[in-house]
């Protein structure tokens, strides 16, 4: 996590901190590999992840990696200044930056699981000023029903109100790849219950390796809108 902090880390230099580490952990020379080819765009994998017949752990887990660096430098950016570490351990983190805090992976009880004695670990959960909205990373080009149950449980346990389009709601959304990089993916609300007090709501966006940076800077901005306002 420091060398991801840092500023201006380029990828190879985290390729090859990556490959230093298989001194001590053998499987961070196949995220090295895995990654590589993911950023490579190498046909074979990406058909295979496209069609849904593969969807490996590794894989999965760079991805995640990747759309955290991806957070981190639109925030540095909208903000002019470097995110801190608060706490991490493992694989999770929590950072901040003025009234803005994200955390990844971290392994939290929120007030229902808290009954049962029982933690989950959302993907992000980025707040600011009282509102929270939870975000999942799915290295895959669809999004299940599975998938979409989980989401809710994270966002009753951890969301706080936002306002999306005039009114106050529980939000939460999916990163997912693209479908087709030929095919303009617009981010879409799956979810929307107006019978409960608090309305709920999930939305998806397309954040993916291969885009313009143009086209991840939008999507990155639209996804985070809701909570950082314009």
């Amino acid at each position: 996590f420091n060398t991801l902090l840092r500023e201006s880390v380029s990828e190879q230099e985290l390729v090859e901190e990556a490959r230093r580490a298989t001194r001590t952990n053998p499987y961070f020379g196949l995220l090295a590999d895995l990654y590589e080819m993911y950023a490579a765009d190498v046909g074979l994998v990406h058909e295979y992840v496209e069609n849904g017949e593969i969807v490996p752990s590794a894989s999965c887990k760079i991805y995640e990696l990747w759309v955290l660096t991806r957070i981190i430098g639109f925030l540095e950016k909208r903000y002019g200044a470097s995110l801190g570490v608060e706490e991490y351990e493992d694989l999770y983190v929590r950072l901040r930056l003025g009234l803005v805090t994200l955390e990844y992976n971290m392994p939290r009880q929120g007030p229902f699981l808290k009954l049962a004695g029982r933690r989950l670990r959302p993907d992000f959960v980025l707040r600011s000023g009282g509102r929270a909205v939870v975000y999942d990373a799915k290295y895959k080009t669809g999004i299940s029903l599975d998938d979409v149950v989980r989401l809710l449980a994270y966002i009753a346990e951890y969301a706080y109100p936002v306002t999306v389009g005039g009114e106050e709601v529980l939000l939460g959304a999916f990163y997912k790849l693209a479908g087709g990089l030929g095919v303009e993916e617009r981010h879409r609300a799956v979810v929307r219950n107006g019978l409960l007090p608090m309305k709920i709501a999930v939305h998806i966006h397309t954040l993916d390796p291969r885009m313009p940076r143009s086209r991840i800077e939008d999507s990155l901005e639209r996804s985070l809108q809701p909570l950082l306002g314009t």
